[in-house]
């Protein structure tokens, strides 16, 4: 699970995504106040100040969600591997070589921040700048 300082800050201004949460026992969060990474035992008391930190299968179902909703289970699970592929094929730097070196120049450490840039470019348009997630320009 990535609790990394970089991560925080992609969940932090992912708003749409992690405001529309519902807080579950064994989800990981960053308390604000003082950067300290805790996994949810009662959801009764999680506070304002606590950002949720997605997992890879739970930014996965947000994907999944978004896309093709109304077909069985195991077809939604194909389509949204097949889709992602695409998309992370379609952002990676062939002269790096590298599978996490975005054409932005984004260097992603983790498969959390992979999905969730995946998630926020197919459900919201927006990829992370090293800052912040901004708009795309479609054409």
């Amino acid at each position: 699970m990535d609790t990394s300082f970089k991560y925080i800050a992609m969940c932090l201004d992912s708003e749409k995504i992690v405001t529309g949460h519902i807080w579950e026992e064994g989800d990981y969060y960053c308390n604000l106040d003082n950067c300290e990474i805790g996994i949810v035992k009662d959801a009764t008391k999680i506070r304002i100040n606590h950002v949720w930190l997605p997992k890879q299968d739970q930014l996965q179902c947000l994907a999944t969600q978004q896309e093709r909703s109304n077909e069985p289970k195991s077809f939604c699970g194909f389509y949204l591997y097949c889709d992602f592929c695409k998309w992370l094929l379609h952002h990676v730097d062939e002269s790096n070589q590298n599978p996490f070196y975005f054409y932005s120049e984004i260097n992603h450490n983790s498969m959390e921040q992979i999905w969730l840039s995946y998630v926020m470019y197919k459900c919201y348009k927006k990829t992370w700048n090293g800052k912040e997630w901004k708009t795309v320009r479609e054409g």
